[in-house]
């Protein structure tokens, strides 16, 4: 991996600059913050996302680009390929961050579908010890084996997988725009039931 990206990173260890809930500070602005159900099918989504307000500025590797590929240190390891929308998002320490990718040796949506595959989570998952709480190290990242097919079948498979992930968003959106219609039905009947017997 470390041959095909220029910056392999890790994310920001949040206490160090995000105000605590009764912690008074000075610098007001406030951020989205990846979420661990924000990555998920190789994309963003917005929906997911936190926010939390900066006691301090993070360093420039803490913040998302374009083009930027993310990934979960923790199971289940999913990764997103950032777009202009995902821009200026706070990664958390769950996180890392591969920046910078060789797009002359690889092209990036295949590299994303790579990451996601079953293969590259076994061998994650081959250096990390069996406990709930552990974590893919950087040096794990740096040091992955990439299978790379030529560069026209990274291009068709990559764009092929990024479509599809895309579509998949959509109907996931849309199963979460249908459970809030279908929660909002419920709670009005159970706020007519309530009016009716005051």
């Amino acid at each position: 991996m470390k041959d095909v990206v220029k910056e392999i990173a890790t994310g920001q260890i949040m206490n160090r600059v995000v105000c605590a809930k009764n912690e008074e500070c000075e610098n007001k602005r406030s951020i989205s913050v990846l979420t661990p159900g924000a990555i998920s099918g190789g994309v963003v989504h917005q929906s997911d996302l936190g926010m939390a307000v900066l006691k301090k500025e993070p360093f420039e590797n803490k913040i998302t680009k374009e083009g930027d590929i993310v990934i979960k240190l923790s199971s289940p390891y999913d990764c997103a390929l950032l777009e202009k929308k995902d821009e200026g998002l706070l990664i958390p320490s769950y996180c890392g961050l591969l920046r910078g990718i060789k797009t002359d040796t690889v092209y990036p949506r295949f590299l994303s579908g790579y990451l996601n595959s079953d293969h590259v989570r076994e061998q994650l998952l081959m250096g990390v010890n069996a406990s709930a709480a552990s974590m893919i190290r950087q040096h794990a990242l740096q040091s992955l084996e990439l299978l790379l097919p030529t560069m026209a079948e990274q291009i068709l498979i990559g764009d092929a997988y990024w479509y599809s992930c895309q579509k998949k968003a959509i109907y996931e959106e849309y199963v979460r725009v249908q459970q809030r219609t279908s929660d909002a039905i419920i709670q009005m009947a159970i706020q007519e039931v309530i009016r009716r017997g005051a």
